[in-house]
């Protein structure tokens, strides 16, 4: 949920339920789920050994300069 959505959301449970502390209300009535199958096995995954690589070598070249970053969808 983006945060514009999210606060539509709070301001609708704020003027319905006419309460100020509308967060405790709409965190009592939100259920979290957990981690999808891609998060699950990022998690479960075995970064143990990322310590044994060498850090990439970007041949003097900054990479914070390189171009723009790519944009999907």
């Amino acid at each position: 949920m983006d945060l514009g959505t999210l606060g539509t959301v709070m301001n609708t449970v704020k003027e319905l339920t006419n309460e100020l502390n509308y967060l405790g209300t709409l965190s009592n009535a939100v259920t979290v789920s957990g981690p999808d199958h891609e998060a699950q096995a990022w998690m479960d995954g075995d970064a143990s050994h990322l310590g044994e690589f060498e850090p990439y070598d970007w041949g003097g070249a900054d990479p914070y300069t390189l171009g723009e970053p790519v944009r999907w969808g």
